[in-house]
């Protein structure tokens, strides 16, 4: 199974922690999901899912990709809780203790009135392992960052402190590869406007 993930473009507020906030796109995140369009149009998709959050929604519009889609409630991003819509700046000046505890705690931590990282590691696992036994051939998931970390670390066999190995770009394209063993990172980070 070929499995396209993309990340939502650019949004309006690009530097603060949203999660389940519903932030719309910019008009550069519009422009960056159009360059990354270019790409997958060849490609013939059989299923595509997506996040239920508009910049998400609206990425898939703008990669006018001819293939129905199903909104997906799992593919949702973490919920941050009281740090939703601030900076790392201000989360640092007005909760540096629990910040510290995220440092440290890592997959353990639970986002202060939000979501435990567990919960979502946990949603984020069992939906992918659901989409591996969907008889799909080629797939696109439109989702967010959180999302494809999380889901890079479960497919690889990786321990979710390695998350943040992965720099996942605005609009950008990975590719793994789900054999019936392994699966391969054939591809990260293309098109939105720089190719890696």
């Amino acid at each position: 199974m070929e499995i396209y993930l993309i990340r939502h473009g650019r949004t309006m507020a690009p530097e603060e922690y949203n999660g389940s906030t519903d932030i719309a796109l910019s008009p550069e995140g519009m422009e960056q999901a159009r360059r990354s369009g270019a790409l997958l149009q060849p490609i013939r998709f059989d299923g595509c899912f997506c996040s239920p959050l508009s910049r998400c929604r609206t990425t898939l519009e703008m990669l006018s990709i001819d293939v129905e889609a199903v909104v997906a409630d799992e593919l949702r991003e973490v919920d941050f809780g009281q740090w939703e819509g601030l900076t790392l700046a201000q989360i640092a000046e007005r909760d540096h203790h629990n910040l510290e505890r995220w440092r440290v705690e890592r997959g353990r931590f639970t986002f202060p009135g939000g979501e435990s990282i567990e919960s979502f590691s946990g949603r984020v696992a069992t939906w992918f392992d659901a989409l591996a036994d969907s008889g799909h051939e080629r797939v696109l998931v439109v989702t967010h960052a959180g999302v494809i970390r999380r889901a890079l670390c479960h497919m690889l066999r990786l321990g979710y402190d390695h998350i943040y190995t992965f720099a996942i770009r605005e609009a950008g394209v990975a590719l793994v590869n789900r054999r019936p063993d392994f699966c391969v990172l054939e591809y990260l980070n293309r098109g939105g406007g720089v190719d890696g």
